[in-house]
């Protein structure tokens, strides 16, 4: 009977893996960014500087992940915002919603469990797009590390995010984000 339980757990465990039965500590992202049409240079700028930062810390050798935020590997989908208006599918359950979001998911109004939203606004020039990407990960990376990666209490996590947006030491100008009313 001793034998069984290592045994069991040793069988287990690649199916887990496999299947994403392990992802405890770790979150996924949908990073909206226009990749196509006259933005297209901005968004590539933006989403460079945004995974620079999912790269920034405590990355290891052998990570599956796109990069951590907060101290948890954070799965990102890249989405082209030029597109999106059009319908999109969004990967799994992301906690969050970031990017040049189209209006009517940048809207934000689920109070609930919905994901948080922080979408960039007005003209961006390829000069400054890295640095807003670069921010935007670093606010959520915040927000995640002020609630110990505990994402249950969605209020709390809304006012991690709310308080990161006000202190967070910038590159780029706070005044390109907007959280949703609900954020």
């Amino acid at each position: 009977m001793r034998l069984f339980r290592p045994l069991a757990l040793l069988v287990a465990l690649p199916v887990m893996l496999a299947t994403g039965g392990l992802r405890a500590h770790s979150f996924d992202l949908a990073l909206f960014v226009p990749l196509s049409g006259p933005e297209r240079e901005i968004g590539e700028e933006m989403r460079a500087g945004f995974l620079e930062a999912t790269r920034e810390f405590d990355a290891h050798p052998g990570q599956e992940s796109d990069g951590h935020l907060g101290g948890l590997d954070v799965y990102v989908t890249v989405i082209d915002s030029a597109r999106a208006e059009s319908g999109v599918t969004l990967p799994g359950d992301p906690a969050f919603l970031v990017g040049r979001l189209p209006p009517r998911l940048a809207a934000g109004d689920d109070p609930g469990d919905g994901p948080l939203t922080v979408t960039v606004t007005g003209p961006l020039r390829a000069a400054e797009a890295r640095a807003v990407g670069y921010d935007l990960a670093r606010l959520i990376a915040l927000a995640v590390r002020a609630r110990g990666g505990d994402f249950g209490d969605r209020r709390a996590l809304r006012a991690a995010l709310r308080k990161a947006w006000a202190t967070h030491p910038y590159r780029s100008d706070r005044a390109f984000f907007r959280l949703s009313d609900s954020s």
